[in-house]
């Protein structure tokens, strides 16, 4: 991901990225955060050419200061999909308990 165009927060654990027209990676906290939708910052340790891995030290920040630890980053094909995989994973949550 070399450019950031863009983002949507989509609820408090998750924003999607938008770099150029047709990439986008959706970004997973570790916990709820709120203030995302009153804009962010990304606190990233990882250089241009660097596959994303698990993220080590990667965070939102919110306008209040707030940091966000990453848990994941993952590619999605769009804001759909990316709403379709939170909402199968909370599914699968609700299911286990």
């Amino acid at each position: 991901m070399r450019n950031i165009t863009g983002y949507s927060v989509i609820d408090d654990r998750h924003v999607l990225l938008n770099s150029g027209a047709s990439r986008h990676f959706l970004i997973t906290t570790s916990t709820r955060c709120s203030g995302l939708r009153f804009g962010i910052q990304i606190g990233a340790s990882f250089d241009d050419n660097e596959r994303l891995c698990p993220p080590l030290v990667e965070h939102l920040v919110t306008d209040d200061g707030w940091r966000c630890p990453i848990e994941s980053i993952e590619p999605v094909a769009d804001i759909d999909a990316a709403r379709e995989l939170i909402e199968q994973r909370s599914a699968d949550e609700n299911s286990e308990d």
